[in-house]
């Protein structure tokens, strides 16, 4: 974006279109007599992103080596739409699953659970939000892997397909369907891997402390 945006600043008058003319001759795409000007312009902007690509890198291969270690990991892999990665992410957010006396405990660490009102788990203000205990930064590891299995195929989906026939009945839109599916099918994936967590404890389980502190020191 911050590269785009110097584009429009060559660009004449600061249109859009020729902004993108510069961008693709920059990049590569295309020619542009100020392709030259706007790649030196953008260096600074690339050779930051590469480093932090690279640093990105080393860190999930770092977690996924730890990931591979937990008990679970060989569940996990063999669950279609599900990586060691999002493992390692879940471990991250909720430390020892083992820790949880119930997979509802689990959903409402990671912003999944339904409310005492019968509401769902969301960011509120006031005193509320200490009951609600909402993070986004959770929730959007729950949503990512949802969105992973409900593109992957297998078993999961095939539980999303049908829970989504289901909300089909109970809601005024397709979107609606398919969140409230998707949704369903993130909480059926932490509770599965709530009970297999909890059949592998007494082997070598690293929390979420341990494992972000591994990731930090590589």
């Amino acid at each position: 974006m911050q590269a785009k945006a110097l584009c429009r600043r060559l660009a004449e008058g600061g249109d859009k279109k020729e902004a993108d003319k510069i961008y693709g001759a920059a990049i590569g795409k295309g020619s542009h007599p100020m392709g030259e000007v706007a790649l030196a312009a953008m260096f600074p902007l690339t050779e930051a992103r590469d480093g932090v690509e690279r640093h990105r890198r080393a860190v999930e291969k770092r977690l996924v080596a730890l990931a591979k270690g937990l008990p679970v990991a060989p569940w996990v892999e063999a669950t279609r739409g599900v990586g060691l990665l999002s493992l390692a992410a879940i471990v991250g957010e909720a430390g020892d699953l083992g820790s949880y006396g119930n997979p509802a405990k689990l959903w409402k660490r990671m912003g999944l659970a339904v409310m005492p009102d019968g509401g769902r788990q969301r960011r509120v203000g006031g005193v509320e939000a200490l009951d609600h205990g909402y993070s986004p930064a959770r929730r959007s590891v729950m949503w990512n892997l949802g969105a992973c299995i409900v593109k992957a195929g297998g078993p999961l989906k095939v539980i999303y397909d049908a829970r989504k026939v289901y909300e089909a009945e109970r809601v005024e839109t397709k979107a609606h369907a398919h969140n409230r599916a998707q949704r369903y099918v993130e909480k059926r994936f932490l509770r599965d891997l709530w009970s297999q967590w909890r059949k592998g404890e007494g082997g070598h389980l690293m929390d979420g402390t341990q494992m972000a502190g591994a990731a930090l020191t590589h």
